[in-house]
């Protein structure tokens, strides 16, 4: 990999790490919303929703770090390409 691709690998990494924070914040503070609203109107939480207010667990710094390979992203390999190759 070059140093240039590893730069914009990276730089989208972080992007999306920034953007997943952002979108997890978004939601707690909707479900925050949600919650205080069924209180208030209901007198409590719906047993079907109460999962969706359920401490979630943590994740752990190696978790959150943990890289994707392109492999796992694209669902394929550079031999599993090389199969597509005409042998002409």
């Amino acid at each position: 990999m070059s140093s240039s691709s590893y730069g914009e690998s990276s730089t989208t990494s972080t992007y999306l790490h920034q953007k997943v924070a952002r979108l997890e914040s978004q939601l707690e503070v909707t479900l925050t919303a949600l919650k205080n609203h069924m209180i208030s109107k209901k007198g409590g939480i719906p047993e079907e929703f109460a999962s969706l207010f359920a401490p979630q667990p943590e994740i752990t710094e190696e978790e959150e770090n943990k890289s994707i390979s392109p492999v796992d992203v694209r669902g394929s390999s550079p031999d599993t390409n090389a199969n597509h190759q005409s042998s002409a």
